[in-house]
């Protein structure tokens, strides 16, 4: 039985995680500053594919993907907000296209078509907003 969505995102998160704490291990158990910065830098990397990860489990699964050290109130709402805004541009950016492809009039085709597209960009900042809250 294939695993679900939400599932294999999380232990893709888990995963990332983990090989971020393994480098870290590695860098403070060398004692040469090249490898340490190496193994920093890839333990880095690992962290930003996690916040990622965990930007897209929660746009598209809710709050079943918040790490449980970020549930306050606050933070819940704020995160929530920026999943409803996600959703919403994402519908606009949806609409627009829809809108460009059944019109006839070709002022009303570009204006959709750009339209579609700054909403896009809406939502993949709204993403990034939240991989860096992550």
């Amino acid at each position: 039985e294939p695993v679900d969505d939400a599932e294999k995102l999380q232990g893709f998160i888990r995963n990332e995680l983990r090989d971020a704490a393994d480098y870290i291990w590695l860098a403070r158990k060398t004692g040469a500053l090249p490898l340490r910065r190496i193994f920093l830098s890839l333990a880095e990397e690992e962290r930003k594919h996690a916040k990622k990860l965990q930007a897209a489990a929660f746009m598209n699964f809710g709050e079943t993907a918040i790490p449980s050290e970020q549930k306050k109130k606050d933070e819940e709402r704020m995160l929530g907000a920026l999943r409803r805004r996600y959703t919403m541009e994402q519908s606009s950016a949806e609409a627009y296209l829809a809108g460009a492809e059944n019109t006839s009039k070709e002022t009303l085709k570009k204006l959709y078509m750009e339209l579609s597209e700054e909403e896009h960009k809406h939502a993949e900042m709204l993403c990034l907003l939240l991989e860096n809250m992550m």
